[in-house]
C-alpha cells in the first residue's frame, strides 16, 4: 500500500505543477480583449430591447389613434353619454391589448373620464392624472400627437397622447386621449422573454417647461459592468417625454465570451493532464498488478456473498503478503457462516411447520385450517363451486383418558388422525380443531358428497381398533356436515357444521348429521340446539 500512496502523491504533484504552468501561460498567451467583445454584445442586446420598446410603443399609439379618431369618443367629449362608458369602454379589451390607464381630457384640461385596470393603478391614479394633465399642457405643439416614456407613481410606462377628432379628422379637437401601458412585473417578464435576457426598467419623475415633439426611445448612453465571472450588467439611458435622460434600462447577461475563453484554458489543462497521466502510467500499472487486482478479487468475493448461495464462494489469492492472508481468513469466516446458516435454516423450517401443524397428530392446526378455509371460499367465489366442511368429534373420549390415561388418549388421537387421512382425497384437508375434535375441508363437494365422505371416515375409524399393551378398543366418531359457497364466512360454516355435530351427539353418537347453510343474507342463529331443518344420515353403531 505504501507504493500506491507514493505513486498517487507523485502523480498529483506533477498535475498541480502542470496546471500552474497552464494558468500562467494562459494569462500571457490568451490575452484577448474579452471585455470589449462582451461590451459590444451587450450593447447589441440593449439596442434590441429599445427596438422592442419602440414596437410596443407603436402598438399602443396605434390603438390610441383608433380610439381618439372614433366618432363615439368625439361624441362623448361633447355630450358625456353614459352608453359610451358602459358599452364602448371595455376593461377586457384593454387588458388584452395591455392598456393599463385610459384617460380623456377636454380642451380646458378637465378630466372627462379616467380608468385603471388594476387596483394598484387605481390607488395611484389621482397623482398619475395630475402628471399626465401637466404633460398635456406643456406640449410644444398641442395639435400634434405625442408618445414616449414617462415615469409615473408606479414606475416607468409607455404613454401615447392623441387629440380627439372625428373619424374624418376635419373638425376641431375636443381634448386629448391618453393611453398608458405601465411597465410593471408582467410587462417586464414579457419583455425579458422577448429579449432573451433578464431586463429591468427604472426611472425618475421628470418635468420641463416644454415637451419636445420628437421620438424619445433613442439610446443615449451605454454602460457595462461585470458582476463576477459569470454575469454582466448592461445599462442604457433613454429620454422620457420631457426630453430628459431619466429612464434607465438594465439587463443581466451571461458572460458567454468569457466562458468560451475559460473553456479554451480548460482544454489546455486537460491536454497537459493527459501528458502527466502518461508519465504516471508505469507506476499505476505496477499498483494495478500487485495491489488493485487482489483488492478487486476480495471485493468480488464480498459481492458474491450477498447472493443466496454466496456463502459457498471462496477466493484464491497467491502469495504470502497481507492481502493473501486476508483472503485466507475470509475463506475461513465464510465456511463458519455457512455451517451456522445451515443450522439456522433447519430451525426456521421446524418452527414454520410447528406454527401451522399440530405437534401430536401432524395435522394442520386450527389457525391454519381457518386460513385454508378462507382461501377455499375465495376460490369458490371465482369458480362458483361448493366446499364441504365436516366437523368430527370422538365419542366418549373422556372415558378413554380416565380409564387408560392421557398417553393412551394421545395414541388414540394419532390413530384417529391416521384413519381420517387414509380416506381423504388429495385435495381434502384435515386438521385438529381442538382436543378430540377434527375438521375436514372437502373442496368441490356438495352436501350429499360431504355426507358420504363423513360416512366413509366413520367406518374407517370404527374398523381400526387402538391397540395398547394388554388392551384393544375401538373409537367411534360423530360428524356434522355442511356445504356452501363464498358468500359465507369461515366462522359461519364452522358454526353450522358444529351445530350438526351436536345434533349427531344428541341422537346417539356414531352417526352423521347434515345441515344446509341458510340463504344469503339470512342471519345464522347462534343457539347450539336451535336446529334448522336438516336431513340426517343415521350411522351404524
Amino acid at each position: 500500500m505504501r507504493l500506491r500512496w507514493i505513486t498517487v502523491l507523485s502523480t498529483l504533484f506533477l498535475k498541480l505543477c502542470l496546471l500552474a504552468a497552464v494558468l500562467l501561460l494562459a494569462r500571457a498567451v490568451l490575452n484577448r480583449n474579452y471585455a470589449s467583445l462582451e461590451r459590444e454584445h451587450m450593447q447589441s442586446d440593449l439596442e434590441h430591447v429599445c427596438v422592442i420598446l419602440r414596437s410596443q410603443l407603436a402598438d399602443l399609439d396605434a390603438m390610441a389613434t383608433d380610439y381618439a379618431e372614433w366618432n363615439d369618443t368625439y361624441h362623448y367629449m361633447k355630450y358625456r353619454s353614459p352608453s359610451y362608458v358602459n358599452s364602448d369602454i371595455s376593461d377586457s379589451v384593454f387588458k388584452l391589448r395591455r392598456v393599463h390607464v385610459y384617460l380623456l381630457v377636454d380642451e380646458r384640461y378637465r378630466v372627462a373620464f379616467a380608468s385603471a385596470v388594476s387596483p394598484e393603478l387605481q390607488q395611484t391614479l389621482p397623482a398619475d392624472i395630475e402628471q399626465l394633465v401637466r404633460a398635456i399642457k406643456r406640449r410644444s405643439n398641442p395639435a400634434a400627437p405625442l408618445k414616449g416614456l414617462i415615469t409615473l407613481s408606479g414606475g416607468p410606462a409607455l404613454v401615447s397622447l392623441r387629440p380627439i377628432l372625428p373619424s374624418r379628422g376635419v373638425a376641431a379637437a375636443r381634448g386629448v386621449l391618453v393611453m398608458v401601458r405601465a411597465l410593471g412585473p408582467s410587462e417586464m417578464e414579457q419583455l425579458s422573454h422577448l429579449a432573451g435576457h433578464s431586463v429591468s426598467i427604472s426611472g425618475t419623475v421628470g418635468e420641463s417647461a416644454e415637451i419636445p415633439a420628437n421620438e424619445q426611445l433613442v439610446p443615449v448612453q451605454f454602460t457595462v459592468v461585470p458582476l463576477g465571472d459569470r454575469y454582466l450588467k448592461g445599462t442604457v439611458m433613454l429620454r422620457d417625454i420631457w426630453g430628459q435622460t431619466l429612464i434607465r434600462v438594465q439587463m443581466d447577461h451571461y458572460r458567454a465570451i468569457w466562458e468560451e475563453g475559460q473553456q479554451t484554458i480548460r482544454t489546455l489543462v486537460l491536454a497537459l493532464v493527459l501528458i502527466g497521466l502518461l508519465f504516471a502510467l508505469v507506476n499505476v500499472w505496477l499498483i494495478q498488478r500487485f495491489v488493485v487486482r487482489r483488492v478487486e478479487q476480495l471485493i468480488q468475493l464480498t459481492d458474491e456473498t450477498e447472493t443466496e448461495t454466496g456463502l459457498n464462494a471462496r477466493v484464491e489469492i497467491s502469495g504470502s503478503d497481507e492481502l493473501a492472508e486476508l483472503g485466507h481468513r475470509m475463506n475461513q469466516m465464510l465456511e463458519r457462516l455457512q455451517h451456522s446458516n445451515e443450522r439456522l435454516l433447519g430451525v426456521q423450517e421446524r418452527l414454520r411447520f410447528e406454527a401451522s401443524h399440530d405437534s401430536l397428530t401432524g395435522l394442520w392446526n386450527r389457525s391454519a385450517a381457518l386460513q385454508l378455509l378462507d382461501q377455499e371460499l375465495a376460490r369458490c367465489s371465482r369458480s362458483s363451486s361448493p366446499v364441504a366442511v365436516i366437523m368430527l368429534d370422538a365419542d366418549n373420549f373422556k372415558r378413554i383418558n380416565d380409564h387408560f390415561g392421557h398417553s393412551t388418549g394421545d395414541r388414540a388421537l394419532q390413530a384417529i388422525a391416521a384413519a381420517i387421512t387414509r380416506k381423504l382425497r388429495t385435495s381434502d384437508v384435515c386438521c385438529r380443531y381442538g382436543g378430540e375434535e377434527f375438521m375436514v375441508l372437502a373442496p368441490n363437494c356438495d352436501m350429499e358428497q360431504g355426507a358420504h365422505l363423513a360416512e366413509r371416515i366413520l367406518r374407517q375409524v370404527r374398523s381400526e381398533p387402538v391397540t395398547i399393551p394388554e388392551h384393544s378398543f375401538c373409537v367411534t366418531l360423530s360428524a356434522g356436515v355442511t356445504a356452501g359457497t363464498a358468500f359465507l364466512s369461515a366462522e359461519d360454516m364452522i358454526q353450522v357444521a358444529d351445530r350438526a355435530l351436536y345434533r349427531a351427539k344428541e341422537k346417539g353418537r356414531n352417526r352423521v348429521e347434515t345441515e344446509a347453510m341458510p340463504p344469503q343474507g339470512k342471519r345464522i342463529r347462534s343457539e347450539v340446539f336451535a336446529l334448522l331443518p336438516a336431513s340426517g344420515l343415521s350411522g351404524s353403531a
